[in-house]
């Protein structure tokens, strides 16, 4: 080979290990054409020139990796080279099994395998095939060298990203690296498969249809966020899956996410840890192969007018001393909890429709404290919040009903306030303590619990309908609560059940005020009850 450049295609995914091989090969004399490098800002036909840069080439490398095999642009790039009758000659640089890594049919190509401790030799055996010296040259660096400074965008302060090569850069990671501290980066309609990072403070926002502006990225993050500040607006995020990495991954300061449209298919679609501090608004946050947003260690945030849906685990997940506020979300129709609060977890719920889930609404555990205030929590499959395991905080001022078991389930040790509730029409009692349960249940209106079929069949086991307030091996503080209209006694206790009940409205319920078991009598205190 003699003459010309070398065209290497690779996924912008990979971009550190690819970056080596350009120094190596730069470093031997080569003229290398990468679309990063070569491609002008803001030209007006930029596959043209992709076009150009193969057509002209003395050799095409591929960068072979599971990212590159999935990458359109590598596929057209490879299947270009191919009608121009110009040698690719593959390089393996990622992967455990080389079949996975080429296109159907290449199985059986010659290449060169340049995995981890492979890579020396691997540069070595490149630059013999391409008729370069083996030896690199004595002024070669160990690392790139910088690339030119980036040409200005067309407006200060602005730079536009235009897939069909429109704007300032085709890229949105070009325009990243070029964009300074401040500015704005829009994006225009288009699939753009490259993971990003951003670490200084930028706005990233569509510039059209949510729908029809597309990132996406596998075996990576979408977006990495590590800088004090930030803005991404108007996107859909997809993260394909492969590895553990979230969706968005916000690992330090204050992102501001707004109006995206996001999935993961690896762990949840946003994850904020190490203290970050983000504001998340109006976001659909669906179909994810873990939870929807989950925040932990110490990480604290605003979540604001949300659509949470469809995801496997929790809607939410807060633990690890992770405490976000929750505000007017609507958080639905996930297969775990709607918000799952553990491990010290804690935070503020406030105004959220929580509802069809298939675990419970809320549950909180392992000494998760949160604080629940004015939120509606519905149509669960099982409990509306259930409390278990250590679990404490505060639930107040709630209108917790429709569940498929009880309203509020306390159990395990749990120390919970339950104050000024509305907890009614579920399917089981509308408190539930079992199982060594505690806390204070104080000033709350519950009525209107009522069996269904298969709670009839498991009340006529035990003696009883649905209860007010069910009590099992545990002993709570029942205070100033109205208890009315229930299916079966205000007050059920039983099974080595006692506590302190006082000032309670009792009346009213089909089956009376109590139910006291004779074995749980001495260890039950009742002070000024209306019965």
């Amino acid at each position: 080979m003699s003459g010309g450049h070398f065209f290497i295609s690779y996924s912008h995914e990979d971009s550190a290990l690819v970056d080596q091989l350009r120094g190596d090969l730069e470093a031997r004399g080569a003229v290398v054409w990468i679309d990063h490098e070569r491609l002008t800002p803001g030209t007006v036909d930029w596959e043209a020139s992709v076009r150009r840069g193969i057509g002209e080439a003395r050799a095409v490398i591929y960068a072979a990796s599971p990212n590159a095999v999935n990458s359109r642009y590598v596929k057209s790039e490879l299947g270009l080279a191919e009608a121009e009758g110009v040698t690719v000659i593959p390089f393996w640089i990622l992967g455990d099994a080389w079949p996975k890594v080429v296109p159907l049919g290449w199985g059986m190509t010659q290449h060169i395998d340049a995995r981890a401790a492979r890579l020396a030799a691997a540069l070595v055996e490149l630059a013999a095939a391409l008729g370069l010296s083996v030896h690199a040259a004595p002024q070669a660096q160990p690392h790139p060298q910088p690339r030119p400074a980036p040409a200005a965008p067309a407006i200060p302060g602005q730079r536009v990203v235009d897939a069909a090569g429109g704007g300032d850069h085709y890229s949105i990671r070009d325009a990243i690296r070029a964009a300074q501290p401040g500015e704005r980066v829009l994006i225009r309609p288009g699939h753009y498969e490259e993971p990003l990072t951003i670490n200084k403070p930028l706005t990233l926002a569509g510039d059209g249809p949510r729908e029809k502006i597309i990132i996406s990225a596998a075996n990576a993050n979408v977006i990495a966020f590590t800088a004090s500040a930030g803005r991404v607006a108007g996107l859909t995020l997809r993260q394909t899956g492969g590895g553990q990495y979230f969706c968005v991954d916000i690992g330090a300061g204050r992102l501001e996410l707004e109006d995206c449209d996001i999935s993961g298919q690896s762990l949840s679609a946003v994850g904020a840890h190490d203290g970050a501090d983000p504001i998340l608004r109006r976001n659909r946050i669906h179909d994810s192969k873990q939870s929807g947003v989950m925040l932990y260690s110490n990480a604290k945030g605003l979540l604001e007018e949300n659509d949470i849906f469809a995801n496997t685990l929790s809607g939410v997940g807060i633990k690890d001393g992770a405490a976000p506020t929750l505000r007017h979300n609507r958080i639905h129709d996930g297969k775990g909890a709607g918000v799952f609060v553990y491990e010290l977890g804690q935070g503020l719920l406030e105004d959220n429709d929580i509802f069809a889930n298939a675990l419970s609404g809320v549950e909180i555990k392992e000494g998760g404290a949160p604080t629940l205030r004015r939120n509606r929590i519905h149509d669960g499959k099982e409990g509306g919040v259930l409390v278990q395991e250590r679990g404490q905080g505060l639930l107040e001022d709630n209108d917790i009903f429709a569940n498929g078991k009880s309203g509020v389930e306390i159990k395990s040790g749990a120390t919970p306030t339950v104050r000024a509730n509305h907890i009614h029409h579920n399917h089981m009692s509308g408190v539930f303590v079992q199982g060594k349960g505690l806390g204070v249940i104080e000033g709350n209106e519950i009525y209107g619990n009522v069996s269904d079929t298969g709670g009839k069949i498991l009340w006529s086991l035990v003696g009883s309908p649905s209860a007010g307030i069910e009590v099992v091996d545990s002993t709570p503080t029942v205070k100033r609560n109205t208890i009315r209209q229930n299916n079966g006694p205000a007050i059920h206790i039983r099974n080595g059940g006692g506590g302190v009940y006082e000032e309670n409205d009792l009346r009213g319920n089909s089956g009376g005020a109590w139910n006291i078991r004779s074995d749980c009598l001495p260890h039950v205190t009742r002070r000024a009850n209306q019965e």
